[in-house]
C-alpha cells in the first residue's frame, strides 16, 4: 500500500501508482479486505497491472475497472 485517504467518509487505499482499493465507509473492513484479497489473487499479473480500481464497498458486489487504453 502506498497511501490512504478518507474522502467524504469513504476510505480509499492506493495500492500502486494506478490502482485504488475503494473500501467505502470504514466498517466491516475485515470482510472488505478479504473480498479484495480473493479478487486480486484470482487476477493474473497482467490483469492486476491494468487495474485502475477495485471497489469492495459492497463486498458481495465487487466492481473492478481496468485501463483498456493502449499505451505507447
Amino acid at each position: 500500500m502506498r497511501a490512504g485517504r478518507l474522502e467524504g467518509g469513504k476510505l480509499v487505499l492506493v495500492l500502486s501508482a494506478s490502482t485504488e482499493l475503494r473500501l467505502g465507509e470504514p466498517l466491516d473492513l475485515d470482510v472488505k479486505l478479504a473480498a479484495a484479497a480473493r479478487v486480486l489473487a484470482a487476477l493474473s499479473r497482467a490483469e492486476r497491472a491494468r487495474l485502475v480500481y477495485l471497489d469492495v464497498s459492497l463486498p458481495e458486489r465487487t466492481v473492478a475497472a481496468t485501463n483498456t487504453q493502449v499505451v505507447g
